[in-house]
């Protein structure tokens, strides 16, 4: 059962960021300034929102649960599958697109190709989008309901309410502003968590000899390259020629979520240094939900699921208050992955579907 200050953290948390979206309605005079935030915004925050964005309670409970599972070799797709591709993106790609001037990625299709190419990227999009929010808005529903015993239903209209109010009204800026604030707790929730597992286990070297002690299943726990011939689903053949190579790179460069957020950067220096900072910032993620979920395997085994291991190492070592900071973390990562949803997709059926094919020739206030 949670305590009081665990309900009044988590409803603080979602108060202010309605509010912190709202006030930066008063940036938005224009689509441009509703799309890409008037191009003004600074590296640091974009970078920042780029991670939270990409990073969420999915992936920290699903990324934990592999590590019970499989060990540190679940951090490659981090490390290697996302770094590389960042910097790639960020020294190639991202200038070519900022200079471009654009709004979405379907437009510069439509230039490189034609219209036809442009309007099915964008369709593929806004289904895809569609559809990976009903998964985020029932994973929200999921939480809330554990959390603050509201019905699943109510659930989803909060977190949909919440979001989409502040998203609606203060654009992307709002978006990337909000999202700066989640990532901070985010990692604070994180970094929270992992130091009162090493704090319980006897640190890292503790939890290397009680993990190995465990039996000749766990020796290979700690490998982040994995042989091939390995019961594992990170052979490293997989990871360096599936994601790096192919799965990355389509992801970062060619993700409207990822990409759109370059866009509002005030100068083309600002635009690659946000990616480059996102590259950055991406490193420490592995440390944040790997740890919990190696720790999980000393001081909670025999687990039926790993996916359990985070959960219930919340349960198990957090104090009062700190494990509504850590729900309000989890929260967080949902909401910032929602925004980025609805924002893009606002912008790619607006830039894409209505301006051009329906309304062709309404003013920028419309």
């Amino acid at each position: 059962m949670l305590a009081g200050i665990d309900y009044f953290v988590v409803v603080a948390y979602l108060v202010g960021i309605l509010l912190l979206g709202y006030y930066f309605r008063k940036f938005v005079s224009s689509s441009d300034d509703y799309f890409l935030g008037g191009r003004t915004l600074p590296f640091w925050a974009i970078g920042m929102s780029i991670v939270v964005s990409d990073i969420g309670a999915l992936d920290f409970v699903g990324i934990s649960g592999q590590a019970y599972r499989y060990g540190l070799s679940p951090a490659n797709f981090d490390w290697i599958g996302s770094v590389p591709a960042m910097l790639l993106a960020a020294f190639i790609f991202v200038p070519y697109f900022w200079k471009a001037k654009l709004y979405t990625i379907p437009e510069y299709l439509g230039r490189r190709y034609n219209d036809t190419v442009r309007t099915i990227a964008s369709l593929t999009w806004i289904i895809f989008f569609a559809l990976d929010m009903g998964v985020l808005f029932w994973a929200s529903g999921i939480l809330l309901e554990t959390l603050m015993g509201w019905p699943i239903w109510f659930s989803i209209l909060v977190t949909a309410g919440i979001t989409g109010l502040y998203t609606y009204f203060g654009g992307i800026t709002a978006v990337v502003m909000t999202d700066v604030v989640q990532m901070v707790i985010m990692f604070i929730g994180g970094a929270t968590l992992v130091f009162l597992s090493f704090y319980y286990i006897g640190g890292w070297e503790g939890l290397v000899t009680k993990i190995h002690a465990m039996g000749p299943e766990y020796q290979n726990h700690f490998k982040l390259i994995q042989p091939t011939d390995t019961n594992t689903p990170f052979p490293w053949t997989g990871i360096l020629f599936g994601l790096t190579f192919v799965m990355a790179n389509a992801y970062m460069i060619g993700n409207q979520t990822i990409v759109q957020r370059c866009l509002t950067a005030k100068n083309e220096w600002h635009a690659k240094a946000s990616m480059v900072f996102a590259g950055f910032l991406k490193m420490f993620i592995p440390l944040l939900v790997l740890f919990p979920g190696l720790a999980a395997i000393v001081l909670i085994p025999d687990l039926a699921d790993g996916d359990q291991a985070l959960p219930m190492m919340i349960k198990k070592i957090l104090p009062p208050g700190l494990i509504g900071l850590m729900f309000a973390a989890f929260f967080a990562g949902l909401m910032s992955s929602i925004d980025s949803m609805l924002n893009s997709t606002a912008t790619l059926f607006t830039k894409d579907i209505y301006q051009k094919f329906i309304k062709k020739e309404e003013s920028d206030k419309h």
